[in-house]
């Protein structure tokens, strides 16, 4: 998270929220996620992006980082969905060095 703007944390939840709204100067955000027991977590930025993940039987584990441009900069929620130990973090980011909205290529790079 380092040069990153934390907009929201949320740490040892255990029932799904909405938070919000939120905005970002940038259009863009990070949303770190934990998720620790047996089952999933749902992420959903309605209209910009949406997130099922497993949770981690292993309570050591970080978490991951997603990235998504969101298409209503000036106003956004975030839901979560989990019965299992949850914590998020999100944070405004730069436009990403590449189109995160891109298909990856399924051609090799040629040498």
């Amino acid at each position: 998270m380092d040069g990153e703007k934390v907009i929201a944390k949320f740490a040892s939840q255990h029932t799904g929220v909405t938070v919000g709204p939120y905005s970002t100067s940038t259009g863009f955000i990070a949303v770190y996620i934990r998720c620790v027991g047996k089952g999933k977590i749902d992420i959903e930025i309605p209209g910009s992006a949406g997130y099922a993940l497993e949770c981690s039987p292993n309570d050591s584990d970080q978490g991951i980082r997603n990235t998504s441009q969101i298409q209503t900069p000036k106003s956004f929620t975030v839901k979560v969905q989990s019965t299992n130990l949850w914590s998020i973090a999100i944070t405004e980011i730069e436009k990403p060095k590449i189109d995160i909205n891109s298909t990856p290529s399924t051609s090799a790079p040629s040498a």
